[in-house]
């Protein structure tokens, strides 16, 4: 494994960017998943039957 603490500032500020860019591509892949989850649940009111 990496030694974080081991390196100098500016390798550790490129470290902890790079921690946040992946951070924020998890986030985004979760709201794009969870977003595909509830569009799958709904259909268009066209496709719905009617309430005769």
């Amino acid at each position: 494994m990496h030694n974080f603490w081991a390196v100098d500032e500016d390798e550790r500020n490129e470290e902890i960017t790079s921690f946040f860019q992946n951070l924020t591509l998890l986030g985004g892949v979760l709201v794009f998943l969870k977003r595909a989850e509830n569009t799958e649940d709904t259909t268009p009111n066209s496709e719905q039957p009617s309430k005769s």
